[in-house]
């Protein structure tokens, strides 16, 4: 993972968290370690049950998605998750964007409004399948150990995850 405001590697963590308000959230971070002298850092968005199923089948449609754009020479396209639960007050949007330039061939965008400003992660087509994968797994076992907190079935949804 790339972010694209420093152009300094990093990694993807997830983890759930119980919230009494919202259920059970998905927070999917990306880490940067300090390198070449600069501080590390962190990013993470928190997302709901539902958000968080979007945001693992967009990364898993990204090789598709990529292959797409590229053979109709789209550029860009975005597939918005929509509004994120935000920090005090702050709007927050989280989008994910599929790249087809001539300097990607084929990539994933993470793009995070928070504030106004926009955090934009890259990363590439494996590494996206690894984070969804990554994600899927925290989401489902933590909600295999908290079924409380599983939203109710969404006929609609399910059908992206076949």
């Amino acid at each position: 993972m790339t972010d694209l405001s420093t152009d300094r590697i990093g990694f993807t963590y997830c983890s759930a968290v119980p919230d009494k308000d919202r259920g059970l959230l998905l927070m999917a971070s990306i880490v940067i370690p300090a390198q070449g002298g600069a501080e590390g850092g962190g990013h993470a968005m928190m997302l709901p049950v539902d958000q968080a199923r979007a945001f693992i089948a967009y990364l898993r449609k990204g090789p598709q998605w990529a292959k797409v754009a590229s053979e109709n020479k789209v550029g860009l396209f975005s597939k918005p998750i929509g509004d994120v639960i935000g920090a005090e007050g702050y709007p927050e949007h989280l989008s994910i964007k599929f790249v087809s330039d001539e300097q990607s061939k084929g990539s994933v965008r993470i793009e995070h409004v928070l504030g106004g400003v926009t955090n934009a992660f890259g990363l590439g087509i494996n590494p996206a399948l690894k984070y969804a994968a990554q994600a899927e797994y925290v989401l489902e076992t933590a909600l295999a150990q908290m079924p409380e907190s599983a939203p109710a079935e969404d006929a609609e949804k399910s059908k992206l995850f076949e």
